[in-house]
Order: structure tokens, then C-alpha cells, then sequence
């Protein structure tokens, strides 16, 4: 009996199986090498480089490479020059930073950016490579952020021929971004470490500019060679202190030489990826090639400059960067402080002589009641926290709480200021009562209070109170408002808490006692009201312990809050724009004016740090203005190439508060010859319906300004508000539209939450801009849903005004 051929239809299932088996046997090993490299990075690790040594090691055992190593590249510089050094190595005959030989084809640095993924063979390239002797015959080199050369790369290499698959390269390429990720956050966290320590450390010493700082300085960068450099009121130069492996550049350096041999302008901070090819003339014959220098300002002059040297191209990221400019603010302070200090010893020594005096013993001025309250004001604080710190045979320790209110503005604004009046006397009692009997509660301002609490074994019981009048605080208060209704409010609170010592150290890692009752008392005030921003600055509603992060990044922002009220008076900030993109006609149909800082030492500063700063400090007001006036000159100026297109300008909710807002917008339209439908005011979801805000919209949208609200979908998303407010239009929010895809396997609510919001608007007759596209498969997603208008990356990046002029008139996405 004989068996009949297989049918063609057989062959095919057969292949097709065959070829099933295949992936899935490919899947399978894929996701073994995974699991091994995942379970690699979660081992708990202390330092960046056992993250990337243990990281690499996976990858090379999972992957089958006989090589691996990170590399950072130099700047592009003559052909013949190797630009590559690999740090971290796995395989290689020597531990250490190393010189790579020249790449061959995809894995070598180009003139430009790198591929995020590239992989390569001796034979389909027909070049050759050849490490420490041995002919590499695969390799794959792989850039999750090529445009960032402080990331860098990993390089896998092979001895035998088989090349890396593009499963493989794809697998790899999303191992290496998680690796980099996780040795960046290793690297923050040994940063956040260093900073606490370098905030205590600073402020127990009288001369900051030592050889102690360099240290700080080494473990903050991660360098080769730190140090400190002193400039004297004539410019000369003098090294305070170095630490690190000893540099050629060291010796007689800089020697008191003039200032300018150190750079350009030394109030700037300089940073250069390749001193190869970079300014460098300190560096004459020394193996460096990366250089950091921020300089120590006190009132906007350079006292001293902070160096970091590496031997790396690429080695200081902006991370580092900003972490050394906080090093630099808290060495500029310990600078003032000692001044200060000095300042306040010679008046205090002249007005005892002056009244023969001797001790501490200064007349104060007599203390006072809050007359609406009932409580302590601040001048009574003081003294009686005064009074309980130079006590030091009682035992325990002296807690300070401060807390400021979540919320109590807009109760004021929508039910006037005797309901706020009602609700600080109703909290000031419930706290009261929160309270033993020998505790002290103060208002000090407004809507905050500050509690002292004495006789607490450790720091511990300071947040234990704090939490407990943090219930207290967030129960209802019913008040009457100005219209004679009643109506239930409810506020939150922060508190920031500190503990200080009497005669000896709290529990609480801190210094002995220092300085007179007075100073520690003031200064424990500080240290509670710095630790209730940091809970402001990470939510609110929470109780926060002051420590030395608390401390720098009070410092940090106090400088920062300063140095944005000058930019503002000098009009220095930049406003660039982002364009609005019409998805069917492939143009620009309008322009988003967005703020920009460029900070004298910091460099670029994010609008997500000094817009909240603007915020709080009320300086919001001038930035608006600023950035409205800026604009609407600007798209004059742009003449017949902008004449069909809008210009977007956001408002903050406490600019929508004054009653002048709208009145201002119009008169600024005016001065500049604009009609107000040329203008888009985007707006907040969370605008309090019955307020001045919407007065101020309705305003606007009278006289022909649009109304949009920005970031819908992901703060109140209460979809019958919008019939109430005032707005003619939607943003939807960047996270609804990342991710887009049109992949069988996308999650069905990606299209359908933004097809929701469409269909939505549609009903409402409200226009819809998507923010945040950056992918042709977004585009494609949200044209197959009939969004028309969209912003990001892939339409087109913020650029300075004199760009727009091109981005308006071209065509095609960027």
C-alpha cells in the first residue's frame, strides 16, 4: 500500500507550523534571557557602577556575548582619533576605562546622532575589528537616548560569527534603556545621599572652601579629580582644596594665575562632553576629557569655582550638573551665614558694651495677642520657644510644628472673607483642643499656624502630632458667607516638623545646640516652615520632618524665587512656541507661546519648577503679562506669513482671580492692532465654577477670545462641568495620546478614551487639540478618529520666535 504525496495545501500548514514553532521557540528563549537580566537589575545594589557591572554581566551570559562594556563617545572630531571608551567592562583583558579601536559600520560614532539600536557582522559588512588581539566577528551597539551623550551605549561583541537576530537586537535595545534607567537612579540616589550629608556637613563649619568641599564634590560627580578654587576681589586665583587621582594639570595649578585662564565668563557654569576637542588650555597634557566648573555666587559674584575633572568623554550629565549647582548654592549660603554671623557677633558685642550689658539678657519687645484668634502671635512664640530652649535640666526635647492650609484662599474668594475669618477661629479651636494643656498653638500669618510641643523623646512624636492635627484640620467647618447661606467647607493642611534639643543631642541625627536660645529658636522656626514647603512641593496634605534635603531645597528655591523676581524685572525670559498642527491640510495653523528660563548658572530651568514658584510668590501676574505682551509683538512681527494663524497663551488661576485680567488681555489687543479672535487663553480643568474666574472667561469670550481648556482627561474630568464653564474648546492631555498605536495588540481604551472625548466635543461644538504626539502610528490613530489638530514633537518642537516665520509657512511633518 503506498502513501499519496502530500497536497500543496499539507505543505503549507506544515511550513506554517514549522514556522509557528519557530517564534514561539524564539519567544521562549527571549523571554528566559529577559527574566535573567531583569532578576540581575532588581539584586539590591549600592552604587551605579555595581548596577551597570551586574547588568552587563547578564546581558553578556543571556546574550552570548564575549564582550561587553559601556561606551561614551567624544565629540566627532578627525578621523584618525578613536573617540570611544569603554567603562564598565565585561570580557576585556583589563578592568577599567579603555580606548576602543575605530568601530567598523554600525557600531561606530558618527558625525551626528547615534542609532538607538544597530547591530553588525564581519561578513555582511565586510569590514573588520579587532580588541585586544582577538577578531570580532558580531556586534550590537545599542542607544536608548542617542542625542544625550553623558547616557552613553552598551556594546555586546562576539568572537563567533553568528549575528545578533532582530528579536534579539529588539530585546536588547529595551534591557539597555533599563539598565541605563536603573543606573541613573542609583546615581540619584548616591546624589540625594551626598547632598543631605554635604547640607550638614557645610553648616557646621566656619570655612566651607576647603578640601572637605572637594571630597563632597568627588562623590557628588563620580570624577576623576575634584577641587576648589578661590577668587580674590582682583580675580587671582588660588586652589583651596583638591581630592581625587593627581593630575598633571594640578601641579602649580592654577598657580594665582588671572581668572580668565580658567574659561569664559567664570559666573557661568562650564561644561564640556570632550576636552579633546573643547576648551581646555588648563589641561595641557593631562588624560582628561570631561570638565564641570559651577561657580559659588554670593550676590551675583563668583567667590570661589567647584572643578570637576573625568577621564571620560561624556561623564557629567545634567543631573550631575544640577546637583553641583545645589552643592554650589549651599556653599555660597555657608559663605553669607558665616558673614552674617560674623556681622551679628560684632553688633551684639558692641550693643552689650554700649549698655553694659553681659550674657544674653537683651530687652524684647512686649508680645501680643492675635486678635481674631486668641492665640499666641508671633513675637510670643519666639520668646516662649525662647524661654522652653534655655530650660537645660528639663528633660526631652522642645517639637516645633508649622503648618500652613490647603484651600483656605478659595473659600475666601467664593464665600467671602468673614467665612474665612469663621473657618481660621473654628480650625485655631479644634487644634487647640488637639493639644495638651502645656502646648503652645500661634497663628503667625494669614491661614498659618506654628504649635510647640516640649518634653518629646525623639523626632518620631513630632509627626505622630503632626498627623493627629492633620485629621484635625481636614474635618468640615460649616461658615455663613457674605450672602447670609450656609455652606460646608472643608480645607487640608501641611505640616513641616522639627525637633530641637536642649542640652544635649536629640535622637534625630543633629548637632549639639549651638548659639544663644534666641538664634535656636528662629532657627528652629525656619527649619519647620522649610520642612511644611517640602510637603507643599510633594502633594500637600502630609506631615514632613526637616531634614538636610529639606534644608538644601529650601535654600535652592528661596535663590531660585529671587532670581526669577530679577528675570522678571529685566524681562530676560524667552518666550518660544510650539506650533499647532492641522492634521488633514499637513500646516500650522497657530502657535503656542511657551516660557522659557535660561538661568545665569543653571542653565535651562524647567517650567514644571518656576511656574508653581511664580505661583506661590504671586509673581505668576508679571510672568503672564510678560509672556502675553512678548507674544503679541512677536506675531506682528512674524507679518503676512502669520496673518491667518492663533496665538495661545495660558492663564493661571490666580490671574484669572483679579478683576482686571480680562480687561488687561483686551487692552494688550488693542495696543498691538489684534483682533481678539486672533487669541487662545488655555485654562485649567479645575476652574471653581462659581468664582471670578469664570467671570473673567466670560469676559473674554464676549469680547472674541477662545477659551480652551488645557490637559483634559486627567485632573477633575467632570464631564457635566463643562457645560457650566465658559470655553470653546479641548486640549486632550499628552498621557491619553502616548501610546497610540495602530498594533492588533494595542489596548482597545488607548483609542477609545480619546474616542470618547472626541465624540464628546463633537456634541458640545467644542474644537479638540491632541498634545504630546511624537509617533507617525499616533498620527495615523488620531486622523482614523477624526482629530484634525494636534501638538509635539513629531508636528514640531518649541522654537525661538525668529523660527516661526519658516514653521508657518512649510509644510509636512517634522
Amino acid at each position: 500500500m503506498t502513501t499519496a504525496p502530500p497536497t500543496a495545501p499539507s505543505t503549507a500548514l506544515v511550513e506554517e507550523l514549522r514556522h509557528a514553532r519557530q517564534l514561539a521557540e524564539e519567544a521562549h528563549r527571549d523571554t528566559a534571557r529577559i527574566m535573567q537580566c531583569l532578576e540581575a537589575l532588581a539584586r539590591p545594589v549600592e552604587t551605579p557602577e555595581a548596577v551597570l557591572a551586574a547588568g552587563l554581566e547578564a546581558m553578556a551570559d543571556a546574550f552570548e556575548a564575549d564582550l561587553a562594556c559601556l561606551v561614551r563617545s567624544g565629540s566627532a572630531g578627525s578621523a584618525d582619533v578613536p573617540r570611544d571608551v569603554a567603562a564598565f567592562t565585561r570580557g576585556f583583558p583589563h578592568d577599567g576605562p579603555q580606548p576602543l579601536p575605530d568601530l567598523p559600520g554600525a557600531l561606530a560614532t558618527p558625525h551626528g546622532l547615534l542609532a538607538p539600536a544597530a547591530s553588525w557582522s564581519a561578513g555582511a559588512d565586510g569590514g573588520r575589528l579587532v580588541v585586544d588581539g582577538v577578531e570580532v566577528l558580531a556586534g550590537v551597539r545599542l542607544a536608548p537616548v542617542p542625542e544625550d551623550p553623558t547616557k552613553g551605549s552598551v556594546l555586546l561583541l562576539r568572537h563567533h560569527d553568528a549575528p545578533f537576530t532582530t528579536s534579539e537586537v529588539q530585546v536588547l535595545s529595551s534591557l539597555a534603556e533599563r539598565l541605563l534607567s536603573a543606573a541613573r537612579g542609583a546615581e540619584n540616589r548616591r546624589r540625594t545621599e551626598v547632598l543631605a550629608r554635604a547640607g550638614e556637613r557645610l553648616g557646621a563649619h566656619r570655612t566651607p572652601l576647603s578640601s572637605e568641599v572637594a571630597e563632597i564634590l568627588g562623590d557628588l560627580t563620580g570624577s576623576t579629580w575634584s577641587g576648589v578654587v578661590e577668587l580674590d576681589d582682583d580675580g587671582a586665583a588660588a586652589l583651596a582644596g583638591g581630592s581625587g587621582t593627581r593630575l598633571a594639570a594640578e601641579s602649580g595649578w592654577p598657580s594665582r594665575r588671572g581668572a580668565a585662564e580658567a574659561g569664559a565668563d567664570l559666573a557661568q557654569v562650564l561644561l564640556v562632553h570632550d576636552a579633546a576637542v573643547g576648551p581646555g588650555s588648563l589641561l595641557q597634557g593631562a588624560p582628561v576629557r570631561s570638565v564641570l566648573r559651577v561657580p559659588v555666587l554670593v550676590d551675583g559674584a563668583p567667590k570661589a569655582l567647584l572643578y570637576a575633572l573625568h577621564t571620560d568623554p561624556g561623564a557629567f550629565s545634567p543631573a550631575v550638573v544640577d546637583a553641583v549647582c545645589t552643592l554650589a548654592g549651599s556653599t555660597a549660603n555657608a559663605l553669607e551665614s558665616f558673614r552674617l554671623h560674623a556681622e551679628l557677633q560684632r553688633s551684639a558685642h558692641d550693643l552689650h558694651v554700649l549698655h553694659g550689658l553681659h550674657g544674653p539678657h537683651l530687652p524684647r519687645r512686649s508680645a501680643a495677642l492675635d486678635p481674631l484668634t486668641g492665640l499666641a502671635d508671633r513675637a510670643l512664640l519666639l520668646e516662649e520657644l525662647e524661654r522652653r530652649l534655655a530650660q537645660p535640666g528639663r528633660p526631652g526635647h522642645v517639637g516645633v510644628l508649622f503648618c500652613d492650609l490647603d484651600g483656605f484662599k478659595s473659600v475666601n474668594d467664593h464665600h467671602g472673607h468673614d467665612a474665612g475669618d469663621q473657618l481660621l477661629q473654628r480650625v485655631a479651636h479644634r487644634m487647640a483642643a488637639a493639644l495638651r494643656p502645656d502646648d503652645l498653638l500661634a497663628r503667625v500669618s494669614g491661614d498659618e499656624f506654628v504649635v510647640v510641643v516640649d518634653g518629646l523623646p525623639s523626632a518620631a512624636l513630632v509627626a505622630t502630632v503632626g498627623e493627629r492635627l492633620l485629621r484635625v484640620v481636614g474635618q468640615p467647618v460649616d461658615v455663613v458667607g457674605a450672602s447670609g447661606r450656609r455652606a460646608s467647607v472643608t480645607v487640608g493642611g501641611c505640616f513641616g516638623g522639627a525637633l530641637v534639643t536642649r542640652g544635649g543631642p536629640a535622637e534625630q541625627p543633629t548637632e549639639p545646640p549651638t548659639g544663644t536660645a534666641s538664634e535656636r529658636a528662629a532657627a528652629a522656626l525656619r527649619d519647620a516652615e522649610a520642612a511644611m514647603s517640602e510637603a507643599k512641593r510633594a502633594g500637600g496634605h502630609r506631615v514632613r520632618l526637616f531634614d538636610a534635603d529639606a534644608a538644601v531645597a529650601a535654600q535652592r528655591m528661596s535663590a531660585l524665587d529671587a532670581d526669577l523676581a530679577r528675570a522678571l524685572r529685566e524681562e530676560s525670559l524667552e518666550v518660544h512656541y510650539q506650533p499647532v498642527w492641522d492634521l488633514v491640510e499637513d500646516r500650522a495653523t497657530g502657535v503656542e507661546a511657551l516660557v522659557r528660563w535660561r538661568h545665569e548658572t543653571q542653565g535651562w530651568i524647567s517650567p514644571e519648577v518656576f511656574v508653581p514658584l511664580a505661583e506661590r510668590s504671586g509673581a505668576v501676574v508679571a510672568l503672564g503679562s510678560l509672556v502675553l505682551r512678548r507674544a503679541c509683538s512677536d506675531l506682528v512681527g512674524w507679518g503676512p506669513v502669520a496673518a491667518g494663524a492663533r496665538l495661545s497663551v495660558n492663564a493661571s488661576p490666580v490671574e484669572l482671580r483679579r478683576p482686571e485680567y480680562a480687561a488687561g488681555v483686551l487692552a494688550v489687543l488693542a495696543d498691538h492692532g489684534l483682533a481678539s479672535s486672533r487669541l487662545v487663553v488655555e485654562v485649567t480643568e479645575g476652574l471653581p465654577l462659581g468664582g471670578p474666574e469664570v467671570e473673567q472667561l466670560q469676559l473674554l469670550r464676549r469680547a472674541g477670545v477662545r477659551v480652551v481648556v488645557d490637559d483634559f482627561g486627567v485632573s477633575h474630568s467632570d464631564l457635566a462641568r463643562l457645560k457650566s464653564l465658559p470655553v470653546d474648546g479641548l486640549k486632550i492631555d499628552r498621557s491619553l495620546v502616548s501610546g497610540l498605536s495602530t498594533s492588533p495588540d494595542a489596548h482597545p481604551l488607548d483609542s477609545g478614551l480619546v474616542e470618547a472625548i472626541l465624540v464628546l466635543a463633537r456634541a458640545g461644538r467644542l474644537s479638540v487639540v491632541a498634545e504630546g504626539l511624537e509617533t507617525a502610528d499616533e498620527r495615523a490613530v488620531l486622523v482614523s478618529l477624526g482629530c484634525r489638530h494636534a501638538q509635539g514633537w513629531l508636528t514640531g518642537r518649541p522654537v525661538p520666535a525668529f523660527e516661526v516665520p519658516a514653521v508657518l509657512s512649510r509644510g509636512g511633518a517634522a
